[in-house]
């Protein structure tokens, strides 16, 4: 299966709105603060990807179809770091999410931090297999809406 990772064009944002709420609704399992409101989760920084210069928005492509997305952006320290990396569940286990978000890390020269929910394990094997071969460092700690968390940090 070929994959690629391409920028989300503004005029497929209700696409990607679409499958971000897949994906929040499945972080709600880790994260009780996550509500939805009427049936929609809110995601405060979505148009903001279009707008701002250090956030940028990709699909996930497998054999040219959108098998998930990556929310990038680059914090106030100048690390980057993958706000949001999504999947779709008949992707899994294809490769697609590693070589994509390698690709995505190719992709921006610099320091990098990743940080997973501490209880989303399979997250956290995920991000240190895609690391596999790096060297990196992980801290523990609790995110400002109480949940606990771990981070990977290195340089590209």
């Amino acid at each position: 299966m070929a994959s690629e990772v391409v920028p989300v064009l503004e005029a497929e944002k209700p696409l990607l709105w679409s499958l971000l709420q897949d994906y929040i609704r499945e972080m709600s399992a880790y994260d009780p603060s996550i509500e939805a409101v009427d049936g929609v989760y809110e995601y405060a920084y979505f148009d903001l990807y279009w707008i701002e210069p250090d956030r940028w928005p990709f699909w996930l492509k497998a054999d040219g179809e959108n098998a998930g997305f990556a929310l990038v952006r680059r914090d106030a320290d100048g690390h980057t770091e993958i706000a949001e990396f999504y999947v779709r569940p008949e992707y899994r286990r294809s490769r697609v999410g590693l070589e994509s978000a390698r690709a995505l890390i190719a992709k921006f020269p610099g320091p990098w931090e990743l940080s997973e929910y501490l209880a989303n394990t399979g997250a956290i094997a995920f991000w240190r297999k895609v690391l596999e071969g790096r060297s990196f460092s992980e801290h523990e700690y609790i995110s400002n809406e109480g949940n606990p968390r771990i981070a990977q940090r290195f340089v590209v």
